[in-house]
This record gives C-alpha cells, structure tokens and sequence, in this order.
C-alpha cells in the first residue's frame, strides 16, 4: 500500500520513558504541553494505569490521545527467539494491558532485529513494530506491511541527547519533517528520555509540528494510529457519469 495517497504528510512520535518514576511525570508534562500524540515506550511491570491518567490513554480505546506501548527487549523478542519464549512474553503483557484497561498493540524493539513469530504476534494484538535498528535512522524508509496483518514503522530520526549533536539532531528531524510535509509521507521521531537533555531537543521539534499542523500541512498519529489506518482497506472512488446520454 502506498503512503503517497495520505493528502498531508504524517508526524509520528515514540518515547522511552525513563525508568525513574520521580523523573516520568516531569518528562510526560513536559512533552504533553506542546499537544502532540505520543506513543511511550515501557517494559513489563510498570503502573500502566497510572501513566495512563497521566498521559490521557482512553480506557477501553486503543490509544487514545496517546498510545502506551511495550518495550521489547532481545531477550525475549529478538529474530532468534524461539516461539515458546516469545508467546508467552507477549501472553504476559496482554494480560497485563487487559487489566489496565486499554489495548496496547504497537512494540518498541530495544536494540533487537524483528521478531520472526509475526503469526504469533498477531494472535496477541500486535499491529505495528517499530526501531529495532540499533539507534540508526533511517531516512526515507516509509512504513510497510508485514505478514499477518503486522506494520513496520522505521524510525526517520533518532534523538538520544544534548550536547554538541543538540543543532544538528533538531536541524535533522526538522529536515525530515519538511520532506514528509512536501511529499505526503511518514516522518518518524524516536526519542530516548532518559536523558535530560533530550527533552530541550524535542522542544524545539515539536514546536514546529506544531506549527505545520495548525496549517493544515501535517496531521499527527501514533504508531498504532497510523498502523490501524493504513492497514485500512482503500475504497475506489469512480469518476461521476452523466445520466443524460450523448445527443
């Protein structure tokens, strides 16, 4: 399926929140002042209904405003694990998604190549993947469908900090913004919190999000948002006839 028939660019936004709790409410107000829909990374065992109040995730709608997502790690979700292992980490994490209230379809690889069960996947309400690329981006890679009714998302820009790359990491993910503003595709935005300074690096980045979006030249999704509506069937529009024949 083609990205280019989305009529405006698309921003997407994945975040790994930090695993400090005192840190997480200050980074979630902080990023949520500039209204920008976020899909927030996290692993098992964290207080998914807390963070949901926090966050604005709609119990019982899969998203929300924003979307909590899992965070998958290579022990248990790399291309090499077997089956077993693998059905019964995902088990545990729709039972836990199942008592918050909320479905949480999309899966953040943490420094892991894809998982090769898709099948598997699926059958737990798994719609999306997306990093897996070992904190590289990749410029240009537009989503695609994978098997079983699974999306990959790729990462367009990674954002992992301060310092000296602080300029050019913003410069960049600006850069890439513009491209999917002019062409009509996907820029996607993954930012590691666990650094300080990387929020001071969104700030300027979302502040032009937003500016694109309230022209009407950029529409803003999560990775489960813009996985459920690509995967959407297209419906064929025909050209109107006159019912008045030739004379």
């Amino acid at each position: 399926m083609s990205i280019q028939s989305a009529p405006r660019g698309a921003f997407v936004l994945s975040l790994d929140l930090p695993t400090a709790h005192a840190a997480t409410a200050q980074v979630i107000r902080q990023i949520r002042t500039h209204q920008v829909a976020a899909t927030w990374s996290v692993p098992l065992g964290s207080p998914l209904a807390q963070l949901a109040d926090l966050l604005g995730v709609a119990s019982g709608n899969p998203g929300g405003a924003n979307e909590l997502a899992w965070r998958a790690e290579p022990a248990w979700a790399d291309a090499n694990v077997g089956r077993g292992k693998f059905a019964v980490a995902l088990a545990e994490r729709a039972s836990a998604a199942l008592e918050a209230g909320f479905a949480m379809p999309t899966l953040v690889l943490d420094e892991c190549r894809a998982p090769a069960h898709l099948d598997v996947a699926s059958k737990y309400g798994v719609r999306a993947l997306t990093g897996g690329t070992g904190g590289k981006q990749l410029v240009g890679m537009q989503p695609k469908a994978l098997r079983f009714g699974v999306w990959s998302v790729p990462v367009s820009v990674s954002i992992s900090g301060g310092g000296s790359w602080w300029t050019n990491q913003a410069r960049r993910a600006i850069q890439e913004i513009n491209r999917a503003v002019r062409t009509g595709t996907v820029c996607h935005v993954h930012a590691d919190l666990s650094r300080g300074e990387t929020v001071a690096v969104l700030d300027r980045v979302l502040a032009h999000v937003q500016r694109c979006r309230v022209e009407g030249r950029l529409v803003v999704e999560t990775v489960g948002q813009l996985a459920a509506r690509l995967a959407r069937p297209r419906v064929a529009t025909r050209p109107a006839r006159s019912i008045l024949r030739a004379a």
